[in-house]
């Protein structure tokens, strides 16, 4: 099993160094984590998400 360290950051954070003051609230965030728009996604550890701090949102094409 995977470390904290090396499951990443937990995604609130992720959204406060990404969007500063104007973070998505949690429930946009989950939304963006069902919907597949982080990428790599994030990995549920130990009852929070945890993603890469190098992640980012990718909208999905027009097509999808």
């Amino acid at each position: 099993m995977a470390t904290d360290a090396e499951a990443g950051i937990p995604l609130t954070h992720w959204a406060a160094q990404v969007y500063g003051e104007y973070a998505p609230s949690m429930y946009a965030l989950r939304c963006w984590v069902r919907k597949g728009r982080i990428q790599p996604p994030p990995k549920w550890v130990r009852g929070k998400w945890r993603v890469d701090p190098a992640a980012s949102y990718q909208e999905k094409s027009p097509t999808e």
